[in-house]
């Protein structure tokens, strides 16, 4: 039978790997959760996640861009952008 933790036992665990937990609930390991990493970036994380070692995606760099980032990226090395919208790394 699979061990199920509250929410004060996550929340410390959470703390020790340098999260400061915001969600109130704790459904199970592989549900995400807001947290704030040490960086003061509010991303989700599950237990699971936090358990094997991953740390924020936004501090390594490895998350989406919204339209607005990609286009200020390009614009600082002095490109114009002509569309309207960003749909990913793989397309034009």
């Amino acid at each position: 039978m699979v061990k199920k933790y509250g929410i004060s036992f996550i929340e410390k665990e959470f703390k020790k790997r340098g999260f400061k937990l915001l969600t109130n609930e704790y459904v199970d390991a592989r549900t995400n959760m807001e947290v704030e990493c040490k960086n003061g970036h509010k991303i989700l994380k599950s237990w699971d996640s936090v358990r094997s070692g991953r740390g924020c995606q936004k501090c390594v760099g490895n998350f989406k861009k919204s339209f607005s980032d990609v286009k200020e990226i390009f614009e600082k090395e002095g490109y114009v952008v002509l569309s309207d919208d960003y749909k990913g790394v793989l397309k034009k």
